[in-house]
């Protein structure tokens, strides 16, 4: 399955990928859990005892992709680890579930990378972004939640919203390094106009 995780800067949406690689990499058997990070601007990741490889050059990461299976593959500020009018990028998106792998694309604007790679997304993670990508990404997934609530979220809090499905809000507890579940209702992950407005 692959997720598209969209949040402004210091949102949540690192730290919420960060959880998620160390997820995929403990509850793996032994032997398995590789992934991959594609990062152009080279940020810190854990390593996780050499399980997670970090490649800032996309053509290098899908190179060796294309050899391996079963991996979670995370794009990091995919609008510029991502060429979105190279073609060939799009294999992350298009093909890659093919041998297994797992891959989250992370942006700031999901209109900044390619229709294509948006499309293949089944899973959306929101984090607080601005009410005009809001209402866009609102026509691509159809989720009235996206569109009403997202652009409201507080920091740290996120929904997740799958085709065709009633989205869940969430809490992310860095301190305990986990997602508290909060249900279908937006009430207490949203700020109020008020304070929207007030910013």
């Amino acid at each position: 399955m692959h997720h598209l995780v969209t949040g402004m800067t210091g949102s949540g949406k690192t730290a919420f990928s960060t959880h998620m690689l160390r997820q995929w990499v403990t509850q793996r058997p032994i032997g398995d859990g590789l992934a991959t990070v594609i990062d152009a601007s080279g940020g810190k990741w854990p390593l996780m005892n050499g399980k997670v490889e970090v490649i800032p050059d996309a053509d290098v990461a899908i190179a060796r992709l294309k050899k391996s299976t079963h991996q979670l593959v995370i794009v990091d500020e995919s609008e510029e680890s991502l060429d979105r009018f190279e073609r060939s990028h799009n294999w992350l998106a298009t093909q890659a579930r093919h041998l297994g792998h797992n891959c989250m694309f992370l942006c700031q604007r999901p209109q900044q990378i390619a229709r294509t790679v948006r499309a293949q997304c089944e899973a959306l993670w929101v984090f607080r972004i601005t009410e005009i990508d809001a209402k866009e990404l609102w026509k691509e997934f159809g989720d009235l939640h996206v569109k009403n609530y997202s652009w409201r979220l507080k920091r740290f809090h996120g929904l997740r919203s799958f085709r065709f499905e009633a989205p869940s809000y969430f809490t992310l507890d860095i301190d305990a390094n986990q997602i508290n579940w909060l249900g279908h209702s937006p009430a207490g992950s949203i700020e109020t106009l008020a304070d929207v407005v007030g910013e």
